[in-house]
């Protein structure tokens, strides 16, 4: 792993990746939306003309799209990155033989098992049903249907705008009550946590799909309820969400990590720690480091 591409360096994933990698190799970045400062990591608009040419010379390509984002986010299920750009990377990584990553996401399952493995086929009934599910089903496909290809399934969290921690940070010293899900369940995993497990799985040229994600599972508000306890001057009420919903299993098992890499999930404490940590910055400082 020499030089890195990550198409989609405006995401909270991609962010999180540009930083960790800065020093570490050479990376370069194509925003989608939002153009991004990195130390280390220079980056351009997206087109088709500066993704071909930011190609040349690249080892591998990290595509991280609207499937990147936490499914526990409001705003998930936009994947306008993948409809307007993932099968015209999935083409040019495949005449440049460019190794090509795709993070997706915890989102394809629902249950009825509690934590879904690696392997999990798309044949089984264990898929979620979904639009966003088939959507997803649809793109990891066309990732998987080349060679090199490594498809990974994840949940990250960070304090980022517009996602599930970012939208809650001011709401938790605001005194105010917040209703939060409690039967989504999945096994979230902090932004630094994921950077480095992925990176580990770059180096050691892993393909086919592979679980990151953090040890244990949680639901939305039973994270907050514990998030709350590593964080100082905390007035919110957390409560669980009265409104009836079906219970949603996307815990994931990493087993691959474990017995081919050696690599362990951080556990619940250890995500609390850095997720707790990154909190005592403030939005604007918070933002203005990305």
């Amino acid at each position: 792993m020499t030089h890195v591409l990550i198409l989609g360096i405006d995401s909270l994933v991609g962010r999180s990746l540009g930083h960790y990698l800065g020093t570490r190799c050479s990376v370069r970045g194509l925003w989608l939306e939002e153009s991004v400062s990195i130390k280390h990591c220079p980056s351009v608009a997206i087109s088709r003309h500066s993704m071909l040419e930011q190609l040349a010379g690249t080892d591998i390509v990290v595509f991280c799209g609207g499937a990147s984002r936490s499914s526990w986010d409001h705003q998930f299920g936009n994947f306008n990155a993948e409809l307007n750009w993932l099968k015209d990377c999935t083409a040019a990584t495949t005449q440049s033989n460019t190794r090509m990553v795709y993070i997706s996401s915890d989102a394809l399952f629902s249950g009825p098992w509690m934590f879904q493995d690696d392997a999990q086929s798309f044949a089984t009934s264990h898929f979620a049903t979904t639009q966003n599910a088939k959507s997803l089903i649809k793109f990891e496909t066309l990732v998987s249907n080349r060679d090199q290809s490594l498809i990974v399934r994840t949940n990250v969290l960070n304090w980022q705008d517009n996602s599930f921690l970012g939208d809650h940070l001011n709401a938790l010293t605001s005194g105010r009550r917040i209703a939060l899900d409690a039967k989504n369940y999945a096994t979230p995993i902090a932004a630094e946590h994921f950077s480095a497990l992925l990176t580990e799985c770059l180096q050691r040229d892993v393909t086919g799909t592979i679980n990151i994600s953090g040890a244990e599972r949680t639901s939305p508000f039973g994270l907050m309820t514990l998030l709350t306890r590593n964080m100082e001057n905390i007035t919110a009420e957390i409560r669980p969400n009265t409104i009836s919903q079906n219970c949603a299993e996307r815990s994931l098992r990493c087993s691959r990590l474990r017995q081919e890499l050696n690599l362990h999930p951080p556990v619940l404490k250890q995500t609390l720690e850095v997720i707790a940590h990154a909190s005592c910055v403030s939005p604007q400082a918070l933002k203005a480091a990305a």
